[in-house]
């Protein structure tokens, strides 16, 4: 057997590989649509990572993961089965196959062979794109505890550069360097993303994990009140950055951040008692803090960047086209279960019944709600790997944050990552964060971070206690 990879004192190799992967999907992985520039080099550099990884990959890094690669594994499955090809009879049964068999028969193809998705080339595309978040999984899955949470500081590195970017965009930059993807053409402003949701989510998230990072240091009191001044400044930051995005669900969702930060400082008992010691200054550092919230909060309307704010009490905006979007999307959904349409369909399926009002030059790209698109291209079985997950979720977070009174640095970053993917769902059903490659490996990242507490590492590296 290979001997672990530890990390004693400087980080393993292999953490700057995964440290080297997620900056390039950082740079390409924006999107969720299939032709942007950047997948040419992303994916396949995935698939390239994961060959590797696997050749690495020992089975004692599998104790305590198996569900989420068996999880992962059953997505691929699901995906592949529904690229095989069925017989005539078979296919046109399914439901919602009418117009392609009425079709098939007009134009002199009746007898063909067809698969479930009624979109093959999507569904491989779909296929495709899962080898990104793999990638982090192996990756992340070999790195000792030690190196697995120095990947927290590499998300809000992450973040930090998105807002950064989305920081530019709106100052007015028209250079396509710092809108790669042509967000600010509709007056948003996505960072690194296409979307400004998504950016305003990753911005959102950043403050729970800020909160776990405090809370994780080394015990030294000097670098714990370091990383409380840097902590407070970043936050400080991310509040008009989140306005600056024009995202109304990622200021929602800040709000959640937040909150979810509040918990997560409120278990750490040796970081309260140290607070309690140094009360004045704590207090200093809080007027301190919400004093340059307000400046900034000024300084944010006064520019008139606040467009999360006016986008949400603008009479104009409350009619979302999401509404008019769920209304076909539940037509769909009833039309082709149980089954569904197939992987990667969605955007086909919509344009066969989508009204005449809703016709423009710009089509619906996505249902805007995963749980109901999830229901329309894979049915029920799409339905019931989505409830597993949320079971398995809630099992496991009602164990982090009741079944144990532990503060270790297992726990805390488990319960940070307990809040950021219940944040991830939240904003899945207003629109399609994990559909884009940042976001997955986010989530990958924060799936293996939920079942680190009490796993039994071959390397040793026990569960050491918080000291900050």
């Amino acid at each position: 057997m290979p001997a672990p990879r530890r990390s004693v004192g400087k980080p393993h190799p292999l953490f700057w590989i995964t440290v080297a992967f997620l900056a390039l999907v950082t740079v390409t992985g924006g999107s969720s649509r299939v032709d942007v520039t950047g997948l040419l080099v992303l994916r396949p550099a995935a698939m390239l990572v994961c060959a590797l990884a696997f050749l690495t990959l020992r089975r004692d890094q599998l104790i305590g993961r198996t569900w989420l690669f068996v999880g992962f594994a059953t997505m691929v499955a699901l995906i592949l089965m529904h690229l095989i090809p069925l017989p005539p009879g078979v296919w046109q049964a399914l439901p919602g196959r009418g117009e392609i068999a009425r079709s098939d028969a007009l134009s002199r193809l009746a007898g063909q062979w067809r698969p479930l998705t009624l979109t093959p080339i999507n569904a491989l595309q779909s296929l495709v794109s899962l080898a990104v978040p793999l990638a982090v999984l192996l990756l992340a899955s070999q790195l000792d505890r030690t190196d697995l949470f120095r990947l927290v500081s590499v998300v809000i590195v992450i973040g930090a550069a998105s807002g950064l970017f989305g920081l530019l965009q709106a100052i007015g930059s028209q250079s396509r360097l710092l809108d790669p993807y042509g967000v600010g053409a509709d007056g948003g402003v996505g960072g690194l993303f296409a979307n400004r949701n998504h950016a305003a989510l990753l911005l959102a998230i950043l403050f729970p994990m800020l909160a776990a990072w405090v809370r994780t240091g080394s015990g030294n009191p000097a670098q714990y009140k370091l990383r409380l001044w840097g902590a407070l400044a970043l936050a400080a930051v991310l509040c008009p950055l989140v306005l600056v995005t024009g995202s109304r669900s990622g200021l929602l969702l800040s709000l959640v951040g937040v909150a979810g930060a509040v918990p997560i400082i409120a278990y750490g008992v040796a970081a309260g008692s140290m607070l309690l010691r140094a009360r004045r200054r704590t207090l200093l550092i809080a007027g301190a803090t919400i004093a340059g919230l307000l400046v900034l909060g000024f300084m944010t309307f006064y520019f008139a960047r606040a467009e999360a704010i006016v986008r949400l009490f603008d009479k104009a905006t409350i009619h979302d086209p999401r509404l008019d979007n769920w209304s076909v999307s539940k037509q769909l959904l009833l039309k082709y279960l149980p089954f569904g349409a197939g992987a990667g369909s969605f955007v086909e399926v919509y344009q066969i019944i989508e009204p005449s009002a809703q016709i423009s030059p710009t089509y619906r790209n996505h249902a805007h709600n995963d749980i109901l698109e999830v229901g329309i291209t894979f049915g029920v079985v799409g339905f019931g790997l989505i409830l597993a997950g949320v079971l398995g979720y809630l099992w496991r977070t009602v164990s982090l944050w009741i079944g144990t009174s532990s503060s270790d640095r297992a726990t805390t970053i488990a319960r940070m990552a307990s809040i950021a993917l219940a944040m991830m769902v939240m904003a899945s059903l207003t629109d399609y964060p994990l559909r884009t490659p940042i976001m997955m490996c986010v989530f990958a990242l924060c799936c293996l971070w939920l079942v680190e507490p009490g796993r039994v590492r071959a390397d040793g590296d026990a569960d050491d206690k918080a000291r900050s």
